[in-house]
């Protein structure tokens, strides 16, 4: 699992989170709680800005000691290493569906973060894109 460092802070109408890795993600809530229980909504947002940009999704720094983790889902962490992989080789959706053998459409799936995508079709694209996928048990 990926989790990013998010800042909880005071705010005059409540709690702000913030993430010093993606500036532009910000959730807020009348309680921390609420505020904590959006901030995953606000992080893939943001995320996904970057993905209609095509621009690479930075990786997680480490976290300061008053940080709070927020946990991306497994499937949302192998579609950011897809993204930062096209992004850095120059590909385009068309040019992965061509190597992947299937549509445009269906890579575009690939690259929605809210579309639920097998797992075994994502290592795929990252393996026609010279790449592995590897997990560990922590």
């Amino acid at each position: 699992m990926v989790s990013y460092p998010a800042r909880l802070t005071r705010s005059r109408s409540g709690y702000r989170v913030s993430f010093p890795d993606l500036p532009e993600a910000v959730a807020t809530g009348a309680t921390a709680e609420r505020a904590l229980a959006r901030a995953t909504d606000a992080l893939l947002g943001e995320m996904g800005r970057c993905f209609k940009a095509r621009r690479k999704v930075p990786r997680p720094s480490a976290p300061a000691s008053r940080d709070v983790p927020v946990m991306l889902p497994a499937s949302v962490a192998v579609k950011l290493l897809l993204l930062n992989e096209l992004v850095e080789q120059e590909l385009r959706n068309v040019e992965l569906a061509r190597r992947m053998r299937t549509t445009s459409q269906e890579v575009g799936r690939l690259t929605n973060l809210r579309h639920r995508t097998k797992i075994d079709t994502l290592v795929h694209a990252l393996q026609v894109l010279g790449r592995r996928l590897e997990l560990a048990l922590a």
